[in-house]
């Protein structure tokens, strides 16, 4: 079973989160159980025995890995679990962030000097977890980074306004991608407009390298890759 932790506040944001990633494990044969970050101590149940789940999602947030929201030691110790475990873990944008934080500390995480808002190219490099994706352009919003992290991540992603824009940690199948593989265009264009509303220099940051909606299908198999990934296979 897939355990999945939505850390988004608005409940738009984390109801958007949960369709895109039910609709892209469409046909994966897995079972998951959703849970907010927010509503952690109500779904303590559910969460006891982690002996019940194989992999470990988590999402993005309006929250700043930089701060404390009230749900970081229980996440920390989900995240420290899986990890100590062998099980498979990916971090999305905030979830990114958080496993470095989990495991090296948040000295290496800072505010981006440039925040990335957008359709960006992504250079990705030689990974399980990208099998068969090239030349993606993949949803992105942040304003936080992961840099100069300790030698037992492995860098496998990066684009022109963020240096670390994925890591395996040691040869485990534990990922982080800063970016967003689970968006479709109008889920991503959305989530723009309420940024757009509510930062007035979010025009100054917004890149668009999509030239068409189609070039967004390959980008499903992320999550699919993650899906089929185990100790044995890496």
């Amino acid at each position: 079973m897939v355990l999945i932790l939505n850390c988004f506040i608005d409940d738009q944001f984390a109801k958007s989160f949960d369709e895109a990633v039910i609709r892209q494990l469409a046909g994966c044969n897995k079972k998951c159980n959703f849970v907010r970050a927010i509503n952690m101590k109500e779904a303590e149940n559910s969460l006891q025995d982690l002996d019940t789940y194989t992999h470990l999602i988590i999402s993005g947030s309006e929250a700043s890995t930089l701060e404390d929201s009230g749900w970081e030691k229980k996440l920390e110790t989900i995240v420290v679990d899986f990890i100590s475990r062998s099980k498979a873990v990916l971090g999305i944008c905030y979830g990114h962030q958080f496993i470095v934080r989990s495991i090296a500390g948040k000295n290496f995480i800072r505010k981006a000097q440039k925040p990335e808002m957008g359709w960006e190219m992504i250079q990705l490099y030689d990974n399980l977890l990208f099998k068969n994706i090239e030349n993606p352009v993949i949803m992105v919003a942040h304003y936080d980074e992961v840099f100069d992290l300790p030698e037992e991540f492995k860098a496998i992603a990066t684009s022109p306004h963020c240096n670390i824009h994925g890591f395996q940690y040691k040869d485990l199948p534990v990922w982080g991608v800063q970016f967003h593989p689970e968006y479709g265009l109008a889920e991503g264009q959305e989530i723009f407009e309420v940024f757009s509303k509510q930062d007035k220099d979010f025009n100054d940051w917004y890149i668009n390298n999509l030239e068409k909606e189609s070039q967004l299908l390959q980008n499903s198999k992320f999550i699919k890759n993650f899906l089929n990934s185990d100790y044995k296979s890496i």
